[in-house]
């Protein structure tokens, strides 16, 4: 949390939006300072974050959960064996309001990404939530291609079996089970209710959830307000997903 404080207080002064990867590259003032000029010298750079570009064995490629952020990857490739680079997919936030693109797309976008990285295979390709759903699309579309997925992860994704519409309730129910996560990763209690909240509009909702969090930036509270129509759209691109069978093996955690 103060790692996105930081980064919504450089947006702030420098009207860049600075990825939370962009600590895992060297937490330093000085390397934050380059990654501001490449930025503004060359525009905005790929989602395919190196988290271990190095290593003999074939790349692992992960791709981000709803929302976009990948803070908890790190701490998975340093789990792996030394010699397993680790590449991670991350969508920053940056539209006021995210249009919904279908997995099938987002995946054929990220597999852009890997062929400039290995342009053949065989694959090892996984993800969390959305993410799951997404790298395995992207196993169908390498398949398709007559490409080899060797290993394909699956972590905590959940197809639905009937295309799930959007409520009016959704927004209510997003946060309350955000605060959930915000307990068990952090032990924070924010006691925030169902009830509490489903009578206000969003921004009144996410208003009480950034003083429940003592977050009183204009700054931070709009990155987050960002980050939470991220995760909305991408939760409404998995309702709308229809997978198709994958002839091959899934390795599901």
């Amino acid at each position: 949390m103060l790692a996105a404080r930081l980064m919504a207080q450089i947006n702030e002064k420098f009207g860049q939006n600075i990825t939370l990867s962009a600590l895992f590259q060297g937490a330093t003032v000085e390397n934050l300072a380059k990654i501001l000029q490449q930025q503004i010298g060359s525009g905005s750079g790929s989602p395919l974050v190196a988290i271990k570009s190095s290593g003999t064995k074939t790349p692992f490629f992960c791709v981000h959960p709803a929302g976009g952020t990948i803070f908890t990857f790190p701490n998975l490739a340093n789990q792996l064996d030394a010699e397993q680079p680790f590449y991670a997919f991350e969508q920053i936030p940056n539209e006021e309001e995210p249009s919904v693109i279908s997995i099938q797309e987002i995946a054929n976008q990220y597999l852009q990404e890997i062929y400039k990285v290995q342009p053949n295979g065989p694959y090892i390709l996984g993800g969390w939530c959305y993410g799951g759903l997404v790298a395995f699309e992207m196993a169908q579309q390498l398949i398709q291609q007559g490409q080899k997925v060797a290993f394909l992860a699956i972590f905590d994704a959940i197809i639905s079996e009937t295309r799930i519409e959007p409520k009016a309730d959704d927004d209510t129910k997003f946060i309350v089970r955000l605060t959930e996560f915000i307990k068990h990763l952090f032990n924070i209690d924010l006691s925030i209710s169902y009830h509490e909240l489903l009578k206000l509009p969003l921004d009144e909702q996410h208003q009480v959830l950034m003083e429940k969090l003592n977050i009183t930036s204009d700054a931070e509270i709009q990155q987050h307000l960002r980050g939470f129509k991220l995760f909305k759209a991408h939760a409404q691109a998995m309702r709308n997903y229809e997978p198709q069978v994958y002839p091959h093996e899934i390795n599901l955690f």
